[in-house]
């Protein structure tokens, strides 16, 4: 079956964890599919957790541990650091 080779997407940074905005499901359903080219539906819900159906019918669930991380609440991430000469 399809399914049991669900692979886990990359987290998906989000501000509230418990409460997923459309944009935020829309997200997590990207990088899903983007890991799983045999998905042919994501359902995401408000929490995170992701419900796979795969082209054979077959379906999966994946854990809101395993699709979304919060954000840091400020929204700034470090740069890369840039090597410099004196």
């Amino acid at each position: 079956a399809q399914s049991n080779g669900l692979v886990d997407p990359a987290k998906t940074p989000v501000k509230n964890t418990s409460a997923l905005t459309e944009e935020d499901k829309g997200k997590v359903e990207a990088e899903i599919k983007k890991v799983n080219p045999n998905a042919k539906t994501v359902v995401v819900s408000e929490n995170g957790t992701a419900t796979v159906t795969f082209n054979d019918g077959t379906t999966a669930t994946l854990t809101p541990d395993k699709t979304v991380v919060e954000a840091q609440s400020n929204g700034l991430v470090d740069p890369a650091k840039t090597p410099v000469k004196n």
